[in-house]
């Protein structure tokens, strides 16, 4: 990225967050009118930015001050286009500005539910990622046992056991429990370690468990078993892990490099796609739902396409139209394409919209204990796979790799580094993937789950995973051998 091009993109901001500015305090000036930025009034870059800011801020003025920057802030430090300290200080100036000012009016008159956009301060999205663990090790082993929830009638039914230099954990499933958030115990290894374990239910709906080890076992030397202390004062429990990780055909090869500006729009599409896959009481609340998600899109394109970032002609962006038009959600400001739409739609996201509402999955949950190849510096592991009515939960444990949000938000469904989850039961049904449940373990460092949708086949025998990152992919076949609930 050139200089002259940080510079633009850093003085757009900076005309954006000037526009929300006078839009919140009621001024009726453009952005830009009154600045004066010195050698950048004689910039020739200058008008075009003021013109693409305007264009920007009129697509979405039913956005609450501030958040349009800070969405537009956030995609250009993930894409490396500006500094995220130089996106950080601008957010933090408008923040300032916007304190000052008298809101109370603004907030008073009924107002869209704002959006959640990725936060440019430190966590999970829109800030410098950590380096990644050093550590290779990852591990996943089957296992089997029933752990009693401390302090409740209940049993967490374990599957898997799963390692990384800096977590460990168990993933089972069982009933949830509504009285305690994280029940605790302890245990022992056969190097005489002693742990607590912590007992985690993972989301709202389905059955899947993590039981974590705090401290986590020391890496370089591997557990063989594990005893869990009897809280009722009864034996311990003994859980011998598996020798190996379960079999699974896996292919890794190289792909076409994409972009981050490419995989951000392939998931942006994808969020509306599972946006369109959500329950909902109704057909209309379904296209409300899209239209919501397409909340903030139609402004980033702008800023791609006037910071030379993105060509109308681009495949990706084709098909994230095609998905619009189909659902009737068009992003407003985006030149509309008249023909090819609906050969720019892939067939793995028409043979969905064409499943969307299904509901036939059985319940039932299976382990998976499989260990992956590095993809674009990120370990994979995959422990358990739970099937729903209306969905299927994957979960996994990742080191190198920052997770997709848990809401489903524009731009923020690919992670960090940029993964697309897509899988394919052997009856034919493809599933796009949404963001699920995570729970940070340390740098980069996480265990949750990937939602698919539309539910598995109920008469499926076999599944097909297929992660792609920027420059790699991974295709992973396993058998389907449920445990019925």
């Amino acid at each position: 990225m050139s200089m002259e091009s940080q510079q633009a993109a850093v003085t757009y901001l900076r005309l954006l967050a000037e526009g929300e500015i006078r839009r919140a305090s009621a001024g009726e000036e453009e952005p830009g009118e009154r600045s004066e930025p010195g050698a950048a009034t004689r910039w020739a870059r200058w008008p075009n930015l003021v013109a693409a800011a305007n264009e920007a801020l009129e697509l979405e003025d039913s956005l609450p001050p501030g958040e349009l920057t800070k969405l537009v802030a956030s995609i250009l430090a993930k894409i490396e286009v500006v500094d995220p300290r130089s996106a950080m200080a601008i957010v933090g100036e408008l923040d300032i500005a916007l304190a000052v000012l008298d809101l109370d009016q603004y907030w008073s008159t009924p107002r869209p539910r704002p959006a959640t956009w990725p936060p440019l301060g430190p966590g999970r999205e829109g800030s410098p990622s950590p380096e990644p663990s050093t550590a290779e090790l990852m591990l996943a082993r089957p296992v089997a046992g029933r752990l009693p929830v401390p302090g409740e009638k209940s049993t967490v039914e374990l599957l898997t056991y799963a390692q990384t230099a800096g977590t460990a954990e168990f993933v089972g499933f069982g009933t949830r429990v509504l009285s305690r958030r994280s029940p605790r115990s302890e245990g022992v290894d056969d190097r005489g370690h002693r742990y607590q374990l912590i007992f985690q239910h993972i989301g709202t709906q389905g059955m899947l468990w993590e039981v974590l080890l705090r401290p986590p076992p020391i890496p370089g030397h591997p557990i063989k078993w594990f005893e869990a202390t009897s809280m009722e004062g009864g034996p311990p429990l003994r859980i011998e892990l598996g020798p190996q990780a379960l079999h699974a055909d896996i292919s890794h090869a190289p792909v076409n490099s994409r972009s981050k500006v490419e995989a951000l729009i392939e998931a942006a599409a994808a969020d509306i796609l599972a946006a369109a896959l959500m329950p909902v009481p109704a057909a209309a609340h379904s296209l409300s739902s899209v239209k919501s998600e397409t909340i903030g899109i139609a402004s980033v394109l702008v800023s791609f396409r006037h910071l030379n970032l993105l060509q109308a002609s681009n495949p990706v962006l084709l098909s994230l139209l095609a998905v619009c038009d189909r659902l009737g959600a068009r992003l407003h400001g985006e030149p509309a394409q008249q023909t090819g739409l609906n050969s720019a739609l892939p067939h793995s996201w028409e043979a969905v919209l064409a499943e969307r509402n299904r509901g036939d999955g059985r319940n039932a949950v299976m382990r998976l204990a499989i260990e992956l190849p590095k993809i674009n510096g990120a370990r994979l592991a995959l422990t358990a796979l739970e099937s729903g009515p209306g969905w299927a939960r994957l979960h996994v444990l990742a080191s190198g790799w920052t997770p997709p949000s848990f809401d489903l938000r524009a731009f923020s469904g690919t992670g960090e580094p940029p993964l697309s989850w897509w899988s394919q039961d052997d009856v034919g049904r493809w599933h796009t993937s949404s963001g699920g449940n995570w729970s940070r373990h340390g740098d980069q460092e996480w265990s949750g789950v990937i939602i698919f949708r539309p539910p598995l086949h109920p008469a499926a025998k076999s599944l097909t995973l297929t992660i792609t990152g920027i420059s790699e992919q991974l295709r992973i076949e396993f058998p389907l051998h449920w445990s019925n609930l």
